[in-house]
């Protein structure tokens, strides 16, 4: 039966002794604020231990740590491991590097010492839950030992030890402090008088660690680790560094590219007083380069500071400038450079940080403090639209809506100044809507429209006057002609009038109702009069729709240069004004496709930044985030975003665990994942004791998400009499060398001795030229008269068979083929450097053709 609670309320102990005397099966899951634990229970017994931050076990780093096997054996091991996927522990068995029973004994010690840990804490909740162990939670390798721990065993071990930790707590005040070793301490161990976790130990006391750094990098408990170190301060083989020392230790580490040390070494001089601008700035720029900003910011703040009380604004503001670029809502940083700048009569400078300032404390819902910097931000630049916005949407927040009507309008008259009437036109309707009392913006709109009604009734009027003089020259010239030619004329006129489609149905309507004496004339002038009419309205409909053609391309015209070059926040009012026009249809249309891609874009780069905050830097998205990031720099390349991304790389080395420093800083142990600004040259070292140094530069983009270092190491060395230009051959036990001097060696892998020889003056052989080729027990190569040679090879011996040719020399690899067609006859083809290809059979060195 599963159950929960909170370690506030009961006893941990308590909660493991129920379990084991109730003999219950089931895992209990205890979470802290920043970290879960799992410990599982077989019948009241402690069997499986595992922790989120750390889910594999350490058993490598344990084995070597004890001085159970040596750092060659345990790379060996896992090179084996990653070719087979078989268990650690099973392998260092078949290797007889331990024996079954150690390796039971030391993942019991590593479940052991994680569960004692467990007894301190005193916050959290805990959940039991029945059943066989949660999948994917445990190590592999507890599960296959099958560990029972008694639990009442380990809840009295815990007991003595939290005595223990209590007296230890006394010598080892504090685990952030930094210890130095004594010459003594130091002799011992060179003279191998220390036991192998106090010499491990040791060599983590280099003046850049304190003991947290070494309870995480080592392999050992926080008890050993604490344990060990008072261990040494009660001998007196340790001291706490100075400042001095302190600051010799941070230069190394600087050196050495360990940042992270280099930011404890630094906090630490400034607990112990010291406190300087150099300081500060070295303590800035490591956090920085570790992306901790809000630790760079804090330091920074301190610098700039300084330099404002020595007068020496110049620095200060350089400094100021670095904070916003790191964080560019922070708020003090951008408050210190508002006013700096206008004091200075730098206005424009000030005004764009007083903007980001006052949006800041909006977010942040500091509206008093908000609306006092928007008041400042206004007096130096009174026509600012994004210091007027804000500051009507803080009144807004805070309900004073006549406050942010009176600032709305005065928005709307900012951009009437400016020739934007239909954005001054929503201004003062959006001010009146919020504010029906407020006059001045009733009063503003009604006179936008009444000048654009005065606009459009000019083109009518004039329109008008030509018909009205027209009119009257035509009934002038009609009255001075012949009655007789007149009513002709007029009859005339009438009939193309009646062929008019469009006037047809309307003069057989007309006659068709009872007319009494209507000549003619009389009809046609009537007709006119109709015409002229529907003419008159079709003119200032026309010429009403020209104009507002003209203004909306335009207006188009500008928001289509905006939104090419991506400023879409200016761009939107225009095209949304286009698109609401019915008139223009393809006008709207394509303001309607701009307004879709804006929008699209915005939900694209939307959903980056969310998918980057909750995912960046975790190892198992590392391929997506590369992926997604590159999709963002193709498809928004102008954006803030892409300006300033960072491609992810995750560096491994075979084998992993090899220190990396970037540039000749130390960054952590591989795998580790960077991240490099595309086209950022970017110097990636690898070194791990025992193999060789090797550099990787990024020059442009990797492909793909991964950086593999592979890391050489000299695994044997011979003296062969002359140098080896040929590459060695690998033959399961032996490995086969020719030297310069044509002498052949095979030496066996396990014992490092040369079982057989064949000297060039025994068999006539001389400088070996092309690679060697081993197939079926028998060797081929070329040597440098131009013959290729053929020995049979065994483990002990070999002798010469066949040669063949003679000429040119042959530098290429033989090629050994098997042919079907020829009844499964084996055939050597080589080619010599003049070009010649020649075929050998295998079996008598006869050639077949060349």
């Amino acid at each position: 039966m599963g159950f929960k609670g909170s370690l506030a309320s009961i006893n941990l102990a308590d909660i493991f002794q129920n379990l084991a005397l109730n003999q219950q099966t089931g895992t209990i899951k205890i979470t802290t604020q920043d970290e879960h634990y799992y410990v599982f229970f077989e019948r009241g017994a402690v069997s499986l231990f595992s922790r989120d931050k750390d889910k594999g076990g350490k058993l490598g780093e344990m084995v070597v740590g004890r001085g159970l096997a040596t750092l060659d054996q345990i790379e060996e091991a896992l090179q084996k491991q990653q070719a087979t996927q078989v268990l650690l522990g099973e392998i260092l068995v078949e290797m007889n590097v331990l024996a079954r029973e150690d390796v039971a004994n030391l993942i019991r010690y590593q479940i052991e010492e994680a569960v004692y840990d467990l007894f301190h804490l005193d916050k959290g909740d805990f959940e039991f839950i029945d059943g066989p162990p949660l999948p994917e939670i445990f190590d592999e390798e507890q599960k296959a030992v099958q560990i029972n721990v008694n639990t009442s065993s380990l809840i009295m071990e815990a007991a003595r030890r939290i005595d223990e930790w209590e007296r230890m707590k006394e010598i080892v005040p504090s685990l952030e402090e930094i210890f130095i070793p004594q010459p003594a301490l130091v002799e011992k161990s060179q003279n191998g008088e220390l036991e192998p976790l106090d010499a491990r130990i040791l060599d983590f006391l280099d003046g850049g660690r304190d003991v947290l750094d070494i309870i995480e990098e080592s392999s050992f408990s926080r008890y050993e680790v604490v344990k060990a170190v008072a261990g040494f301060l009660e001998q007196g083989m340790i001291r706490s560094a100075t400042l001095d020392d302190l600051a010799e230790a941070g230069e190394m580490c600087i050196k050495e590219g360990r940042t992270r040390h280099v930011i404890k070494i630094y906090e630490r001089m400034l607990a112990k007083g010291v406190d300087n601008p150099d300081l500060r700035a070295r303590l800035a720029e490591a956090a920085t380069e570790l992306g901790e900003v809000d630790k760079a910011a804090i330091h920074y703040g301190v610098f700039a500071r300084h330099h404002l009380d020595q007068g020496n604004e110049d620095h200060a503001i350089i400094i100021l400038q670095k904070i916003v670029k790191l964080i560019p809502k922070h708020v003090p940083s951008r408050k210190l450079l508002a006013r700096i700048l206008s004091s200075r009569g730098q206005i424009d400078e000030a005004v764009t940080h007083y903007v980001v300032l006052v949006q800041a404390l909006v977010e942040s819902h500091r509206l008093d403090e908000a609306e006092e910097f928007a008041k400042e931000g206004l007096d130096l630049s009174p026509d600012n639209l994004d210091i007027l916005q804000a500051l009507s949407h803080i009144y807004m927040l805070n309900k004073d809506r006549p406050a942010a009507s009176v600032i709305i309008t005065r928005m709307g008259e900012v951009l009437e100044r400016s020739g934007r009437a239909r954005a001054a036109v929503e201004m003062y309707r959006r001010a009146a809507q919020i504010d029906a009392t407020n006059a001045p913006a009733k009063a503003s709109l009604a006179r936008i429209e009444e000048r654009e009604r005065s606009e459009q009734a000019k083109p009518v009027l004039l329109g008008l006057f030509i018909l009205v003089v027209l009119t009257l020259l035509a009934a002038a010239a009609l009255a001075g002609v012949n009655e007789m030619l007149a009513r002709q004329s007029c009859k005339a006129a009438l009939e193309r009038y009646l062929e008019s489609p469009s006037t047809e149905k309307q003069l057989w309507a007309a006659m068709a109702r009872p007319s009494i004496g209507v000549e003619p004339e009389e009809a046609i002038r009537a007709i006119r009069e109709k015409r002229l009419q529907a003419d008159e309205r079709v003119l200032v409909d026309s010429l009403r729709l020209s104009r507002k053609r003209v203004e909306t391309e335009k207006v188009l015209a500008r928001a289509e240069g905006l939104f090419k070059k991506h400023d879409y926040a200016a761009a939107t009012p225009m095209l949304e004004e286009v698109a609401d026009v019915r008139e223009f249809s393809e006008l709207a249309d394509k303001a309607r496709g701009m307004l879709s891609e804006i929008a699209a874009t915005d939900k694209y780069l939307a959903d980056y930044r969310k998918w980057l905050a909750a995912n960046e830097g975790r190892p198992n998205m590392l391929g997506e985030e590369l992926q997604r990031k590159l999709d963002l720099l193709r498809r928004c390349p102008w954006s803030e975003e892409a300006r300033s991304v960072k491609l992810p790389v995750l560096v491994k080395t075979s084998p992993e665990g090899a220190d990396i420093y970037v540039g000749g800083r130390f960054r952590g142990s591989s795998p580790l994942p960077l991240y490099y600004t595309p086209g950022e040259r970017l110097e990636i070292t690898a070194t791990l004791r025992g193999y060789r140094r090797e550099t990787r530069t990024i020059a442009e983009r990797i492909d793909g998400v991964e950086l593999v270092i592979a890391l050489e190491r000299e695994a044997l060395a011979l003296s062969l009499g002359a140098n080896v230009d040929i590459p060695p051959l690998s033959l399961e036990n032996l490995i086969i060398v020719a030297n310069r001097a044509g002498k052949i060696s095979a030496v066996e892998r396990m014992s490092r001795q040369v079982v057989w020889s064949v000297a060039a003056s025994e068999h006539g052989l001389g400088d070996v030229t092309s690679p060697m080729v081993y197939y079926s027990g028998r060797l081929y190569f070329g040597i440098a008269d131009g013959t290729l040679r053929v020995f049979s090879v065994g483990r002990t011996s070999a002798r010469g068979e066949w040669a063949a040719l003679g000429g040119a020399r042959i530098l290429a690899r033989p090629a050994i083929r098997n042919l079907e067609l020829l009844n499964q006859r084996l055939f050597v083809f080589v080619a010599d450097e003049s070009g010649i290809v020649s075929c050998i059979e295998a079996a008598n060195g006869n050639t077949v053709w060349a």
